[in-house]
């Protein structure tokens, strides 16, 4: 059992000036203090074939398991000469108020793609390594109640992993069930966040205390996560639904038997709390950036929205309509070809921001792009 040190330069950073990346480098070492096993695997992969990594999602918030898991996982495929692509869901990035405290850039930082099937047989066939969770959103919100089930599996990267002969490799998750522990989780609360783009809004004490405290929206539990990869599978057979089918419930009932495995063994001490306080003590300079409090210096880029973030009962509400206002005649562009659709989509166009930037830079008559939905004889910027 191998244990790899999360990031190595980070003792000295200005967290104004680096990477969403290295931020999350950061939180993984020092506040998650995450453990990774088996990783020596994706050295034997044959990148040039698609390669899938799959795993269990939770956490009932922000998706701290796929984010951390991403980060340790690049680091590994990029010395085998592979980026990885992490694959969210469209409801994730909907909404501005989404992306960690906010940041512009910060699906474009860690590569992401939407969990679109489209979208998918696009980066398989260009073999790409992908980490993708066949839960979905019904894995991160089903609640503390249910930890360590896994829901429904998706069938479409079994589907592709068939037609494309692409590698699978599991990815196992441990303790992030309590990334926001002994929440519950409300449907009919959740149908009525969705409509402004929050897909999950988990009911806890933290959820009490975010008029006062903004910043807790994106805050999470210090939980010590374990990230397991299983051995690498194959699988074959003929492309109809009923195998489809098979083939899905077949890879979730092992996985999550290898899982319960996992948990007997590793998931003992989810927190580690004397652990996490001794880090604490050996680092006091860090501490505040370490913290959930300090996390808004930490990921923010620009300074002067900082404010907000701490703003008791006006601060949650104007971070929100400042990241979510824009004007009518905005539109998402339409793209004209499927290539162009795969790289453009890749970025947040509900950002009025990254829309006025593409405006800007575009060319008259760029024959990728049409610009529909703009006043009559209004010139474009």
């Amino acid at each position: 059992m191998a244990w790899l040190s999360s990031v190595d330069t980070v003792k000295s950073m200005d967290p104004l000036k680096v990477s969403s990346e290295e931020s999350l480098s950061f939180v993984s070492e020092n506040y998650f203090r995450t453990e990774l096993y088996n990783f020596e695997i994706i050295e034997g992969l044959d990148f040039d074939r698609p390669v899938i990594f799959y795993g269990n999602h939770s956490g009932n918030s922000m998706p701290w398991d796929a984010m951390m898991s991403l980060i340790h996982l690049r680091k590994k495929t990029n010395d085998s000469g592979k980026t990885l692509k992490t694959v969210f869901d469209k409801s994730f990035f909907g909404n501005p108020f989404m992306n960690l405290f906010c940041q512009k850039d910060f699906k474009k930082d860690l590569l992401s793609c939407y969990a679109s099937f489209d979208h998918l047989e696009q980066a398989i066939k260009n073999k790409e390594a992908l980490l993708y969770y066949p839960e979905g959103v019904d894995g991160i919100g089903k609640g503390y109640s249910k930890r360590y089930q896994l829901q429904n599996f998706a069938t479409s990267f079994v589907r592709l992993a068939i037609k494309y002969n692409a590698i699978l490799v599991p990815v196992y998750t441990i303790n992030a069930e309590y990334i926001h522990p002994f929440c519950m989780v409300s449907k009919r609360l959740n149908s009525i966040t969705e409509r402004i783009g929050i897909p999950i809004m988990p009911i806890g004490l933290g959820t009490m205390l975010l008029p006062v405290f903004p910043f807790l929206f994106w805050s999470a539990f210090p939980a010590k996560l374990k990230i397991v990869l299983g051995e690498p599978r194959e699988i074959s057979g003929k492309i109809c639904d009923k195998i489809i089918r098979e083939k899905t419930e077949e890879l979730k009932f092992d996985f999550q038997a290898k899982l319960n495995q996992l948990v007997l063994i590793k998931g003992n001490s989810p927190i580690e709390l004397r652990n996490f306080m001794g880090h604490l003590f050996k680092n006091t300079k860090k501490a505040f950036k370490i913290l959930p409090l300090g996390w808004p210096f930490l990921f923010k880029e620009k300074k002067r929205w900082l404010p907000l973030f701490y703003l008791p009962f006006l601060g949650l509400p104007l971070l929100f309509l400042k990241y979510n206002i824009r004007p009518k005649h905005w539109r998402k562009p339409e793209l004209a070809d499927e290539k162009s659709s795969w790289e453009l989509e890749d970025f947040d166009f509900t950002s009025a921001d990254v829309v006025s930037e593409m405006l800007k830079d575009a060319k008259i008559g760029d024959p990728r792009i049409k610009y529909e939905g703009l006043a009559p004889k209004e010139k474009v910027p």
